[in-house]
């Protein structure tokens, strides 16, 4: 396993550069959006602690990490992860004093090592791409035994965040060296980095492919030759990379990256050198026989012939003339050479995803005429192309496509049961497939995506494609400007209709109250609240006989639905409700304030546009700014941004092609949140409990003191306990949640598990498996499904249920008596069931008892505005931030079971767009485009509109000829 050296990958580098811009010139691609294959360099950090010092002092340190990494980087140049992925060493530190004297601790605890070194490495981490430092994902080797969620040293081999690939406090991982096969953990957790989840029948993917192992197994086996990465791998890293996530990844590394070696491991150390590195003993010699050295390494430890189930490395020697290769042993002959990959024949163009309703249709071809083989690098260009297909409206009264792809579940039980599914839609993953019953009581996540050309914004044409939310124009190409106006006219100038608002600010009667009656054909239809109320918003049709949204006191929950036969978005955020129907609507509708009393109404705006009736009258354009954005940060001082707009005096926003380019002005901010930030208490994720059954047991938490983040820095510091509200200290210990009675079982032998747990997927192993004969086990987030109870609407005051009071023991009239709910724990929470009128469960009717466990509520992420960009004139690429929560979606408070697969992006790179020479002069060329400015830069003395306009252009001008005027003089 090895990887050519660095002057001829920057030369294949610079080719498939050329390649590509060769495609992009060769191809007109106006009318399809591409599913681009492009290199990827993961410029990388590698640490080794003190611990790696001390075992490997009689060795190379740094050429040992280099062979590690180098069979990291075959790895990720396989043909079977589908994308060109160049992982290169840019920076190697050897940590030979103290850890904590330079910042860093490391201890036997994987998940507060991981949150350690995250925050250590960013904050050593030059912001600046461009700087040789520079690196986009970190990985710590250690010694140490590391174990996830305990501070005991157990299997654990490894750790990262899923998904934190280019987020510079989530790029990281911590990983335990055990010899050779340190290599496949980093390629593992790399993997989880890229978004990579384990291969589990439960994602639709085995653990293995015949012979080959795939990288993101939860189970090693030892009769693996070679590995490879797996379908749902290959899914997973490229939509990470297609949705934009792996930015950071774009720029070629610099000069100064380390050498791989050019021999295999095995040459570099031998067999008796891998014993040493597996069994972490200083003494240790072979006792496999030569013939099957290559299959499986026997070392002798302690006086014990033992073995670690996995095989010597390649180019280990197993014989006169010969070496390991794939797990065989064969004569030792020349490199194969490489063979880079080229694409085959476009395919035909598929079936349109839809009948009707705008579908999505797919041409593609695939890297295999040849395939790359033997380190070859991957094809450069598009591979997908798409276009919009089917476009003509579906007949009236047909079901949507979300409601005909959940309906196709309704055969198939879940837990046991079978249900009628309808979809839910959530706008932070709208591209999910969420489904729920009929009276809303549970949902559950169903396949892998939406289908293609599944409406996903509420408004617009926007249409999931490949599981992510495409932007669509209204004249159906993919990532077009084209917009309708709100007169529902393509490219219009919003001067056909005219927009009605109103406000509802009565505080009297109860129940149903009607605020107005829209009018069949209407369109652009929003609904909201003032502010947070315990009222509800209801609408159904004008003769009030049928309610198509909290009709007859049923509340429902947030989500997408059909209101006069055309969608509708109904949200809910902190008792704040809005609903957003782009119509036209078909029919009457009538909205409602559902009134609860006691509760003030704060009042209920509404707006909507009907076709005009009148006599034309001419448009009136100007600039207007936007509404001020979310501040950057909560406190510490942030930045607001509003943009320009082109405003019709009577339509409101319209296209920017209807206003005067040359008039418009420049976004506007201003400061907000300026109050210092408090202390806060951190708390890290419970411990596993230390016992599997019984009672009587604690689990434990870290909790510590922290700074909030700054708009500069983004850095959470750790403080004294004393700088936080000492009242307000969350607990570090609990009680674990009730857990099953202990059985007598037989002894167990460990098992090779890797657990992904909710912020970070472990990697852990054990030697026993294959004599065991067990089943490794994964446990995937985001997967389960949330149980809810339906909300009951009462308009007078809400009567509490008491299930916990006292009885007799011996009550004549038995009844089930139920126990607070434990915390959620591993998706699950549960409680006691008990029967309270005597001391045989079964008195009681089996038929009525309650539930004593069920699936926690998932939660649901929220985001806020995007910060400014802290890149400057002199340095031009930067980060621009924003904050990202989890809420629970039923009742929007915050929560921690969110799917961080899912989770959006907290740190995004950017650029300044000012040149050094603008900010220095204090002004800027105000004319598009900007060619116009160079080619009056002759009349910047004669003419003060093109001096004011062309200000920049004028400026240097002036300092040009000024320039060449000395210039005569000396020459």
């Amino acid at each position: 396993m090895q990887v050519q050296g660095r002057g001829r990958r920057r030369q294949l580098m610079r080719q498939q550069q050329q390649q590509e811009q060769q495609h992009r010139k060769s191809i007109n691609w106006q009318r399809f959006k591409r599913s681009v294959s492009r290199a990827r360099h993961v410029e990388a950090l590698v640490v080794a602690d003190t611990t790696m010092m001390a075992f490997h002092q009689d060795g190379d340190v740094e050429t040992y990490l280099l062979t590690i990494m180098n069979m990291v980087s075959a790895l990720y140049l396989d043909p079977t992860i589908g994308n060109f992925i160049n992982v290169v060493v840019v920076r190697i530190i050897l940590m030979e004093e103290d850890e904590a004297e330079q910042g860093l601790n490391i201890t036997v605890n994987a998940d507060k090592t991981l949150y350690n070194f995250c925050k250590w490495q960013q904050k050593l981490n030059p912001s600046d791409d461009s700087h040789p430092n520079h690196h986009d994902v970190a990985i710590l080797v250690t010694r140490e035994d590391i174990c996830s969620r305990a501070n005991t040293p157990c299997s654990t081999l490894g750790v990262a965040h899923v998904a934190g690939m280019c987020q510079p406090d989530r790029s990281c991982s911590v990983n335990e060296d055990n010899g050779i096969t340190l290599a496949h953990t980093i390629t593992h957790e790399l993997g989880h980095n890229f978004g990579m989840y384990h291969d589990t029948e439960k994602i639709g993917c085995s653990k293995r492919d015949g012979d080959k192992l795939h990288v993101m197994t939860p189970t090693f086996e030892a009769d693996t030759v070679g590995v490879a990465w797996s379908r749902c791998s290959r899914r997973d890293i490229t939509n990470f990379l297609d949705q934009g996530k792996g930015e950071c990844l774009e720029d070629e590394p610099a000069d100064n990256d380390y050498a791989y070696p050019d021999l295999p491991p095995g040459t570099m150390y031998n067999a008796e050198h891998q014993c040493r590195l597996q069994f972490a003993v200083r003494e240790a010699s072979v006792c496999s026989p030569l013939e099957e050295i290559c299959s499986k390494l026997w070392c002798i430890v302690d006086g014990v012939c033992t073995t670690m189930l996995h095989p010597a490395a390649p180019g280990t020697h197993c014989g006169k003339h010969m070496w390991c290769q794939n797990q065989e042993c064969v004569p030792i002959v020349d490199r194969p050479s490489q063979i880079d990959g080229s694409w085959g024949e476009w395919s035909e163009w598929s079936e349109c995803s839809r009948s009707c309703g705008a579908g999505v249709s797919i041409l593609e071809r695939k890297c295999n005429h040849p395939e790359p083989a033997n380190g070859g690098k991957f094809c450069i260009g598009k591979r997908r192309r798409y276009k919009i297909c089917n476009t003509q409206t579906c007949p009236d009264g047909a079901p949507s496509f979300r409601s005909v792809q959940c309906s196709d579940y309704n055969d198939k039980q879940y837990k046991g049961k079978n249900y009628t599914w309808r979809p839910y839609f959530d706008q932070t993953e709208p591209c999910e497939l969420y489904c729920t019953d009929t009276e809303e009581s549970v949902i559950v996540p169903w396949g892998e995506a939406a289908l293609d050309g599944t409406p996903c914004n509420v408004g617009t044409r926007d249409m999931c494609i490949a599981g992510i939310c495409k932007k669509v124009g209204c004249d159906w190409i993919v990532d077009s400007n084209a917009t309708e106006d709100q007169c529902g006219i393509c490219h219009g100038d919003g001067t056909h209709c005219v927009t009605i608002r109103g406000l509802y600010d009565k505080n009297e009667g109860l129940g149903y109250r009607e605020v107005i009656v829209i009018p069949e054909g209407s369109r652009n239809i929003k609904i909201e609240e003032v502010g947070n109320s315990k009222n509800y918003i209801g609408i159904g049709r004008r003769d009030a006989d049928e309610y198509f949204l909290n009709g007859k006191r049923q509340i429902t929950l947030a989500g997408e639905y059909q209101v006069a036969d055309t969608p509708a978005l109904y949200e809910r955020d902190r008792d704040k409700e809005k609903v957003r129907i782009p119509g036209p609507i078909k029919e009457d509708i009538a909205v409602y304030l559902i009134h609860r009393g006691h509760y003030r109404n704060f009042g209920l705006r509404y707006e909507y546009t009907v076709p005009k009736k009148d006599a034309y009258r001419a448009p009136e354009y100007s600039w207007m700014y936007s509404d001020w954005s979310m501040c950057t940060v909560t406190c510490g001082g942030g930045t607001q941004i509003s943009h320009s707009l082109c405003h019709e005096s009577k339509s409101g926003v319209v296209e920017e092609k209807f206003c005067n380019g040359l008039t418009k002005p420049d976004f506007t901010t201003r400061e907000c949140n300026t109050k210092p930030c408090p202390a806060r208490w951190w708390v890290g994720p419970w411990q596993t409990c230390p016992i599997s059954c019984g009672d009587g047991a604690l689990r434990k938490r870290s909790v510590m003191c922290v700074s909030a983040s700054t708009r500069e820095d983004q850095i959470e510091l750790a403080l004294p306990d004393q700088e936080c509200d000492k009242n307000s200290r969350p607990e570090e210990v609990e009680s674990c949640p009730e857990l099953p009675i202990c059985e007598a079982t037989s002894s167990e032998i460990p098992l090779i598990v890797y657990a992904d747990e909710k912020n970070s997927a472990f990697y852990n192993i054990s030697p026993y498996e294959r004599e065991a004969g067990g089943v490794g086990s994964t446990t995937m987030d985001g997967l389960g499904s949330t149980e809810i109870e339906p909300e009951i609407l009462e308009f007078d005051n809400v009567v509490d249920v008491d299930n916990t009071g006292e009885s007799s023991l011996y009550n004549a009239n038995p009844k089930w008596q139920v126990s607070k709910w434990s915390h959620c724990l591993a998706g699950k929470r549960t409680r006691k069931v008990s029967c309270s009128g005597t001391r045989e469960p079964r008195t009681c009717n089996m038929d009525s008892k309650p539930l004593e466990v069920e699936v926690c509520r998932t939660g649901k992420w929220a985001t806020d505005k995007w910060s400014s960009c802290n890149a400057t004139c002199s340095i031009k690429s930067g980060y621009k931030h924003r904050n990202v929560t989890c809420y629970d979606r039923q009742n929007n408070l915050p929560s921690t079971d969110c799917n961080h697969i899912k989770k959006p992006l907290e740190v995004r790179r950017c650029h300044h767009k000012k040149s050094c020479a603008e900010e220095r002069l204090g002004c800027k060329d105000s004319i598009n485009p900007s060619w116009i400015c160079s080619a009056y830069r002759r009349m910047c003395d004669s003419s003060s509109i093109v001096r004011e306009k062309c200000c920049t252009t004028c400026l240097k001008r002036r300092k040009h000829v000024r320039h060449n005027r000395r210039q005569s003089i000396v020459d």
